[in-house]
């Protein structure tokens, strides 16, 4: 994927945008996606800590809000890239052809494994 979508904060490692993805989406989700990404002990641990690192969310805080949109945008665009993500078809009930960053959220509800495969290929970057 390193030379695919760079997020448009390029600092972010593939460790942090696994944990600004996981920390975007609800409980159940993140499980769900986590169990999927069968993750060693050390691994787990050090996503884990990434997050916790990535401390409160604040939305008035626009480098955080940027942040957490660039990360979901690539994993939108990378997703469709690559397959793991079917964009909506026209005229389903939805306007347009791109998927919303909302979108993510019912993807890992709905497939946690497409996630999640997103998510091991920042891991390995």
């Amino acid at each position: 994927m390193k030379d695919f979508i760079k997020t448009a904060i390029p600092h972010i490692s593939g460790l942090q945008k696994a944990a600004i993805l996981l920390g975007e989406l609800d409980n159940d989700a993140s499980s769900a996606v986590f169990a999927c990404l069968n993750l060693s002990d050390n691994e787990r641990r050090m996503l884990v800590s990434a997050f916790k690192r990535l401390g409160r969310y604040n939305p008035h805080d626009e480098r955080q809000v940027l942040r957490e949109n660039a990360v979901l945008q690539e994993a939108l665009d990378y997703g469709a890239a690559k397959g793991i993500f079917i964009a909506p078809r026209k005229g389903a009930g939805k306007t347009g052809t791109a998927r919303s960053s909302g979108d993510i959220a019912h993807i890992a509800k709905t497939d946690p494994d497409a996630v999640a495969k997103i998510i091991k290929n920042w891991l390995e970057t």
